[in-house]
């Protein structure tokens, strides 16, 4: 047997529901009103119960009818849920069996356990696994046990859902809790509602699957591959390493700010595992970037690549095709006009700190600016920063030291006249094979080897429990330096010296032993070496100043003609 929802109030539904998406916000009259729409389509969309709790929730915020109500991300959420399910539909719903079916007869058990993780049993085919690493300790009290005896419930749906159409599902649990929240679909717990959102969503699918959903993925993955929970952490695990930590990141934003575009705009994907794509949408977005985000260009290219990272990543089509010349050229040509309206950025100049500039800093912190060992600390920093050419993020840390990416005492090896430092990772190399700079003592009362020299025998000296593997460059609390301090910490020296901080930055040190070096001449392939180059792009890091632009003008008067 079937139940129909008649298509004309199907579409009217659709409708009401894509102007709120249009919305930023609604009356309490015109929520209820769509409340009352949704209501009537659940006795036939029954999962529909688990995407009205934000929306019921939302409309006893306010109590005049006319009052103004604010749409939550929530809310848009349950709203989009709605939109794509009718809109794929073909109003027809079968009718689920009349008993139900005991997990015993179609042989399927799930189990939790706090401490060790949880797994799943289908008719011969299982899966088991730790805990996942964004769930941190599942022991926290955020985590409860119903969140817990949940999780490898909604984990069997994924993997096994298509199997169970039509069936009622009597699933046997020890917690009075989670029953209660399945038998409902709601639970005021965020964490579990996310849990039981993707149970109703994948419960949804099965009859969808039926109808008119497809896919975009390029490819299938056969089901015994799908259901090797370790496997697929691994897999997980390895994509997560693609990118470095900030590129990642960039990526991220980018994404998220297409998905954010879509929605606002009244697109929904819900069902498919990635976002409509084509020339003619990212043409709209890059102008939406320029129009209403005012982002350069060269943020644009990057969100550009980030979007084109994840449907790879998801191995869905796109219209990306780097190896066609052909390809997307309306799109580069629309990257183009807004690359020649913006003209080159001209952003805040990045003053060098030149050797000049690394003395007087010295001087300052030995003349005492913060406390004895702060004050050498910086000293080293500084100076291993400038002699060594070295970038901010490799000598401090962004957030958390891992001993595996950033600078340890072990690293550094003291020999007679020269100090080595062994770089485990940088920009320039992403696979880690690592690199050693050599820090030559000097005849100078500003040398790095002296300070490295100075400053470990100062660690030795205060740590009772000095360890070799411990960060190289630390704060007087004994945490690993981090850039924010390292920049505020410099900033505040640069004032003490007279100088405009606002111009210096952590990759003043670069440039500055860049501008030193061509300064007095040094070699322009013993440059590229010092800085560790592989191409000419160090000259961009050489400033050279207005006298010397005046005496190579003068130089061009001593010529004579022939």
């Amino acid at each position: 047997m079937e139940t129909r929802l008649p298509l004309d109030k199907t579409s009217r539904i659709s409708e009401f529901i894509k102007k709120f998406l249009n919305r930023q916000s609604c009356t309490k009259r015109e929520l209820l009103q769509l409340l009352g729409h949704l209501n009537f389509a659940m006795r036939v969309i029954i999962p529909g119960r688990s995407f009205v709790s934000y929306l019921i929730s939302l409309s006893t915020t306010v109590k005049d009818l006319k009052d103004k109500i604010y749409l939550t991300d929530e809310c848009r959420t349950d709203l989009r849920f709605w939109y794509s399910f009718l809109v794929n539909w073909n109003g027809i719903n079968m009718f689920y069996d009349s008993d139900y079916t005991s997990v015993r007869d179609i042989e399927l058990y799930t189990d939790a356990a706090s401490t060790i993780g949880y797994g799943g049993y289908f008719k011969g085919k299982w899966f088991c696994s730790p805990w996942p690493d964004d769930l941190n300790s599942p022991c926290e009290k955020k985590f409860s046990m119903a969140f817990l005896e949940l999780y490898p419930i909604v984990v069997a749906a994924i993997l096994w859902g298509h199997s169970w159409t039509t069936k009622r599902i009597l699933f046997r649990c020890d917690n009075e809790a989670t029953v209660h929240i399945v038998n409902k679909g709601r639970s005021r717990c965020l964490l579990i509602m996310k849990l039981m959102r993707t149970l109703t969503l994948y419960a949804s699918r099965a009859v969808q699957d039926t109808c008119t959903f497809s896919g975009q993925s390029t490819s299938q993955v056969p089901a015994s591959l799908t259901s090797n929970v370790a496997l697929k952490s691994t897999v997980s695990d390895l994509w997560r390493h693609v990118l470095s930590t900030r590129t990642s990141q960039t990526y991220k934003v980018g994404y998220r700010a297409y998905t954010a575009f879509l929605a606002n705009n009244g697109v929904v994907w819900l069902g498919k595992p990635m976002p409509p794509i084509s020339e003619d949408i990212l043409i709209y977005f890059v102008a939406h970037c320029y129009k209403n985000l005012r982002l350069l260009h060269t943020t644009i290219k990057l969100y550009l690549c980030g979007i084109r990272f994840y449907y790879i990543q998801s191995n869905c089509d796109h219209p990306f095709d780097y190896t066609n010349e052909s390809t997307l050229l309306r799109l580069n040509m629309i990257m183009r006009a807004v690359k020649r309206i913006q003209g080159e950025h001209n952003s805040k100049p990045r003053l060098p700190i030149t050797f000049q500039v690394l003395g007087r800093i010295c001087n300052s912190l030995r003349a005492g600016v913060f406390s004895t060992f702060t004050d050498c600390m910086l000293e080293t920093a500084c100076t291993v920063a400038f002699f060594g050419f070295l970038r901010c993020g490799e000598f401090t840390v962004s957030k958390h030291f891992d001993s595996t990416v950033n600078l340890s005492v072990t690293d550094v090896e003291i020999l007679d006249s020269y100090a080595i430092l062994h770089l485990k990772t940088s920009k320039t190399d992403p696979f880690r094979k690592g690199v050693s700079i050599q820090l030559h003592k000097s005849d100078h009362t500003i040398c790095p080897f002296s300070a490295v020299q100075k400053y470990i025998a100062i660690r030795k000296g205060r740590e009772a429990s000095f360890c070799f593997s411990d960060p190289l460059f630390v704060k007087e609390n004994g945490n690993a330096l981090d850039r924010d301090f390292f920049i505020r910490s410099l900033r505040h020296v640069l004032d003490i010296c007279g100088y405009n901080s606002s111009l210096y930055n952590g990759h003043s040190f670069r440039i500055g032993a860049s501008t030193s070096a061509g300064s007095v001449n040094i070699q322009d392939h013993l440059i590229k070496t010092l800085g560790r180059w592989t191409s000419d792009s160090y000259c961009r890091y050489i400033r050279i100043s207005k006298d010397t632009i005046g005496k190579a003008q003068k130089s061009l008067t001593l010529s004579k003609n022939t």
